[in-house]
């Protein structure tokens, strides 16, 4: 018996049940291999061939490098950086995980927040940057003559606590003084912390702009924006 023009409106749902799992293995066989590359990272000690779809997924600094270089297989030249440390990045992007010594964690955490790298990017600059905005707005004071002294913060063990500190302490130091003179500095202050909160962003748009990478070619680049000095120059402005 034959059935012609038998028509269903019926879906069906077919899952992978350990997609994820095969993904994952795959993702590990070509790191290895470093098979179908279409990428090659250069750095001052050593090159390293990668996929375009890995690094993209897993930075927005990469992804936009290769927007704007649509070429079938860019040099990204990174100067300036260890190639163990990009090693170790490259790595982490593909398996999600990699084994880091003690003393070369913080140079590596600062590396990965400098090209973005998810789950690894430094949280300073966000941090820094929630600090400001909740600085913007301050309970009101009675003016007094009575000196506060700040209290002592316990001694920073990474650079993170160390900008967030540092943006505690100035922050302290405001609205000390907007208890002396609340009326002259109210608006002055917040003007300055606005402005700081915008120079943050400027400087990390401009860190990616001018940050030491070119492509297929070598030659020299601009200084990267030191966005902790930045920040803190603006509120030491602040303070005086």
């Amino acid at each position: 018996m034959q059935m012609q023009g038998l028509a269903s409106d019926k879906t069906f749902h077919l899952k992978w049940n350990n997609h994820l799992q095969n993904l994952s293995q795959l993702f590990t066989t070509i790191y290895s291999s470093s098979s179908l590359a279409d990428v090659t990272l250069s750095c001052r000690d050593g090159t390293l061939k990668a996929h375009k779809l890995v690094l993209s997924a897993c930075s927005p600094y990469f992804e936009q490098i290769f927007k704007e270089n649509p070429c079938q297989h860019p040099i990204v030249i990174l100067k300036g950086i260890p190639f163990s440390e990009i090693n170790l990045l490259v790595e982490f992007m593909y398996k999600g995980s990699v084994d880091v010594q003690e003393l070369d964690l913080q140079s590596l955490m600062h590396t990965a927040s400098e090209l973005e790298i998810r789950g690894l990017a430094y949280e300073a600059r966000d941090n820094a940057a929630q600090l400001l905005n909740v600085n913007l707005e301050y309970p009101s004071y009675p003016q007094t003559s009575t000196s506060v002294q700040p209290q002592p913060f316990p001694q920073a063990r990474t650079d993170v606590e160390r900008l967030k500190q540092q943006s505690m302490m100035r922050a302290e130091e405001i609205r000390r003084r907007r208890r002396d003179d609340p009326a002259n500095t109210h608006t002055a202050v917040n003007n300055i912390l606005a402005a700081a909160a915008r120079e943050m962003e400027e400087a990390r748009h401009a860190a990616r702009v001018e940050r030491a990478v070119s492509i297929q070619t070598e030659q020299d680049q601009g200084t990267i924006i030191n966005t902790h000095t930045a920040v803190n120059n603006i509120l030491a402005a602040a303070a005086r």
